[in-house]
């Protein structure tokens, strides 16, 4: 395909969890622009913060990977969410994610709990049926003395698709809509012009570039990225299926063995040794009907 031809005028989107994790990293000036723009945080006590690795270890004892984590202090750990597609899912998975940044980090070094953290969860999303382009809503609340209230999460909502729509955009500072304008498209032409004059927008241009070339990101079109979402869902699905199946075949596998050995006259007290397993699962095993 020539250089004219339309895949080629597009780059990587911005908002692609890989590419915005780079971005993060390799302009870092962008970033904690952003984060003071959309928070309002100073952008002394941003430059401070620092990147945080996002693998945590859930509950059901599997990997939890969040987009992007910044921790601006011991009590304030930001926690940004990009997506392109909106699922129906997504309220469900975004709490999830806050949850999980606030119990990771909500304690001291000693087991103690922090009594001022609070965790602010950014999502910037794309074919977002959300009526508003800019939502803040406050999740949760800590009661205090004297009536007063603490906020423990908040969340910030961006529909990057309404960024120029100006039913929608007109509380929001020029600057914030510059770089929320920036993120929201992928037209190389586009992205060029709005950084021409704007040295934090040109050095994520010149970097996402770069990052197309080393990487080679496809850009789906919505029906490619909802097939992708559908596809990545249904094999999780699958692995869950044949995980609950191995379990349930080496279950049967043991009852099998226990019922065996005790028709052979094998001792209880043997039996657990020789299987692994204990008394429960042996009485429970000759009680079954199979």
């Amino acid at each position: 395909m020539s250089e004219g031809g339309s895949k080629m005028q597009n780059i990587t989107s911005l908002t692609h969890d890989k590419a915005f994790k780079a971005i993060a990293k390799e302009c870092p000036e962008f970033f904690y622009n952003l984060l003071h723009l959309i928070t309002g945080i100073d952008i002394k006590r941003i430059k401070a913060g620092k990147l945080l690795d996002t693998k945590f270890i859930n509950s059901k004892k599997r990997f939890k990977d969040l987009d992007l984590l910044f921790m601006v202090d011991e009590n304030l750990i930001i926690n940004i969410e990009v997506s392109k597609y909106n699922g129906g899912y997504n309220l469900t998975k975004n709490t999830s994610y806050f949850c999980e940044a606030h119990k990771e980090f909500c304690r001291n070094d000693d087991g103690s709990y922090k009594s001022d953290f609070q965790v602010i969860q950014i999502v910037l999303c794309q074919n977002n049926n959300a009526g508003d382009f800019l939502i803040q809503e406050e999740y949760l609340y800590a009661e205090t003395y004297y009536g007063q209230k603490k906020k423990i999460i908040s969340v910030i909502n961006i529909n990057l698709d309404k960024v120029t729509d100006s039913k929608y955009n007109k509380n929001v500072s020029k600057e914030l809509l510059e770089y929320l304008t920036f993120l929201s498209i992928t037209n190389k032409n586009e992205l060029e012009k709005l950084s021409k004059n704007h040295k934090e927008l040109k050095e994520v241009f010149d970097y996402m570039i770069k990052f197309d070339r080393e990487h080679g990101v496809v850009i789906r079109d919505e029906e490619d990225e909802f097939q992708a979402i559908m596809a990545s869902e249904r094999r999780e699905a699958l692995n869950e299926g044949e995980a609950r199946g191995e379990k349930r075949g080496e279950n049967k596998k043991t009852i099998e063995s226990i019922r065996n050995m005790k028709s052979m006259g094998f001792e209880d007290k043997i039996i657990m040794q020789a299987l692994n397993t204990d008394e429960y699962t042996l009485k429970n095993a000759l009680s079954l009907k199979m």
